[in-house]
């Protein structure tokens, strides 16, 4: 049930992104939700759930902004097994750790995203877009996270099934 959960908010995340979020610019960049969603819940439950959410998320996301369909995907994924792989030893102590993870995932996701865009013969002036568009929404995305990532730890602290073990 919470896969069909996950999935469906990840398609509400991807509309609103879309829709609202990219009205909001820093410099050429917006602040990424489905982004943060993803790392946010990679970083409190691990890597397998934040690699669903980030298929889910980022197919999404391609559908509803009419861009090549699975690039985003891609790169969320690897952006959440990253995350998910590192989060949950190195991120439960302090919370501007989370915020460094938010602005190098941002960070990390452009680039790939931008790499997989140049593959597929897009133009892509590095240059430029690491300075007017990957900076600025590493910067928002992180700043963001502040209040992203509090709020999925402590909804992913509140429905974890533990097992019991009852003698």
């Amino acid at each position: 049930m919470r896969f069909v959960f996950g999935a469906a908010f990840m398609a509400v995340v991807a509309v609103l992104q879309v829709s609202v979020f990219s009205r909001f610019s820093v410099g050429s960049g917006a602040p990424q939700l489905v982004l943060l969603c993803v790392v946010a819940w990679s970083l409190a439950r691990g890597p397998v759930e934040g690699i669903f959410w980030g298929f889910c998320g980022g197919l999404f996301y391609d559908l509803a902004s009419g861009g090549p369909v699975g690039v985003s995907a891609l790169a969320l994924i690897l952006v959440a097994a990253v995350a998910g792989m590192v989060g949950g030893r190195a991120f439960g102590t302090n919370p501007l750790l989370p915020m460094f993870a938010m602005f190098v995932t941002t960070f990390v996701y452009v680039i790939v995203v931008s790499f997989v865009l140049a593959t597929l013969h897009y133009p892509t002036d590095w240059l430029a877009l690491i300075r007017t568009v990957a900076l600025p929404t590493a910067v928002a995305n992180a700043i963001l996270g502040l209040i992203v990532y509090p709020v999925f730890a402590f909804v992913a602290s509140h429905t974890s099934r533990q097992m019991r073990v009852e003698f």
